[in-house]
């Protein structure tokens, strides 16, 4: 039984020379509107009776004859959740002149809970139909690149391939619980194609391995902000430093673009071809390209992270003989020790607390360690010579050094993966700067024996 769907406009042209078409937002919503309203009632309705198998009558053409499905693969935004780029799958039919296009990346920001949903790592996604023209029109004025690229399915596997997506846009199964890397808007489109394929691309593409790994894909999207590669790099653990296959890779847009170019399907001659067909770019961006490779980083890491610790044991040096320099090492000091502290909390929280599993194990938690908020205190209190503030301060600032030099130690040992030789020498030498010169610090003056304790005042002499 076809799959009716009158709800869309039909593409004013074939796909090779058609021009963008443009809609209004009250044609947007009248095709969204539509949608749904075809969509419940294709679900929803049932016939009294059961119904008769069809006889397809001699010459019938077999069903998924009159669809096309494209892979639609769209480049890099400038907002931070579009920098890993998007794709969906278009269906065209051409016995209804309709184009639908399968989305897996919507999400509302302001949905209630959702900071609080993301950061316990249970976000969940949605799939929408939307009218395919439309989507490539709005991608367009956004300035970035669209590619799209006719899938060469049988007429069986392509209506596979729409039943399944119809019934994925349905209310009960539209949501699905997101992950940045293993269950995203292009991991569920990889997946739609291949139960198509009865897993045919993932035969082939797992036993394809990869150059990269996830982490080194993060730090290539994330390197138009030093400060969000930076939170980024910190945040996630050794799951993301593992090797991966080009199945795994297929998490990024682009990199599945790239792998399904090597997969090979069998018509239903039983001919070998390749999956992909025809490809035409429907838009290209303006912008520069994005950087095919993670930025070599490391030497300016190391370089602030000893410029800190230069800073920090200069103040220190002069603390005991200049009253502006020890307010600000006490200023600088527990500024700095501040910030770590808050960020092993932030990152032992999402261990321990959510089901990020890519933030799981962090061996940055030997460099950023919780208890430096308590050094935070112990430290400036230490450079005013408070006399309570000194054993403790040292113990932990010698303890904290220790922690990190361990971290570095055990990078030789194989369970220890987790690429961040750049947390590592930010961190490492503040560390040990701040145990020096907590050590170096001049005691608090001792108490003259001769001297009447401050509560007693002395008597007046006659």
């Amino acid at each position: 039984m076809a799959l009716p769907l009158p709800y869309l406009t039909p593409p004013a042209t074939p796909l090779t020379m058609a021009p963008l078409m443009a809609h209004t937002p009250h044609q947007k919503r009248a095709c969204s509107l539509g949608l749904l309203a075809t969509i419940l009632l294709a679900g929803s309705w049932a016939p009294a009776q059961p119904a008769q198998p069809a006889i397809p009558a001699p010459g019938t053409p077999p069903p998924g004859s009159q669809l096309s499905a494209y892979l639609v693969t769209i480049d890099a935004g400038q907002a931070i959740y579009e920098r890993f780029g998007h794709n969906a799958i278009w269906v065209r039919d051409h016995a209804a002149n309709t184009d639908v296009a399968f989305n897996y990346g919507i999400f509302d920001m302001r949905q209630s809970g959702f900071v609080l949903t993301f950061l316990q790592g249970r976000m969940f996604y949605s799939v929408e139909a939307s009218d395919a023209p439309s989507i490539i029109d709005m991608y367009r004025r956004m300035n970035r690149s669209v590619v799209v690229e006719e899938l060469n399915l049988t007429p069986p596997e392509r209506d596979k391939l729409y039943r399944f997506l119809i019934s994925n846009i349905q209310p009960q199964n539209r949501f699905y619980l997101y992950n940045y890397y293993t269950d995203n808007c292009s991991t569920r489109v990889r997946d739609a194609i291949d139960r198509a394929l009865d897993r045919q691309i993932s035969r082939q593409l797992t036993a394809l391995p990869s150059t990269d790994t996830y982490r080194s894909h993060t730090r290539r999207a994330s390197q138009y902000s030093f400060p969000m590669y930076t939170a980024l790099d910190f945040v996630l653990g050794p799951f993301i430093d593992r090797p991966l296959s080009a199945w795994e890779e297929c998490f990024l847009p682009v990199e599945m673009h790239k792998h399904l170019h090597s997969v090979t399907v069998t018509d239903q001659d039983g001919r070998s071809l390749p999956l992909i067909g025809r490809e035409i770019m429907r838009y290209q961006s303006t912008d520069p390209a994005p950087p095919a490779s993670p930025p070599p980083w490391f030497k300016w890491y190391l370089a602030l992270g000893l410029g800190i610790a230069a800073i920090l044991a200069s103040l220190g040096a002069l603390a005991s003989a200049k009253t502006s320099a020890r307010h600000m090492f006490a200023a600088c000091s527990s500024l700095w020790l501040l910030f770590v502290g808050l960020a092993g909390t932030f990152s032992a929280g999402l261990w321990l607390f959510t089901t990020h599993l890519a933030a799981h194990r962090n061996e940055n938690l030997f460099h950023f360690n919780p208890a430096s908020l308590a050094l935070a205190i112990l430290v400036p209190a230490t450079a005013y010579r408070k006399t309570w503030a000194r054993r403790p301060a040292v113990t932990l600032a010698i303890l904290l050094a220790a922690s990190s030099l361990l971290g570095l130690a055990l990078k030789l040992l194989p369970p220890f993966t987790q690429v961040n030789a750049q947390m590592i020498a930010l961190t490492l030498p503040t560390h040990l700067a701040v145990a020096w010169t907590v050590c170096s610090l001049p005691r608090p003056d001792p108490l003259p024996a001769n001297c009447p304790p401050k509560t007693q005042k002395s008597k007046r002499q006659a």
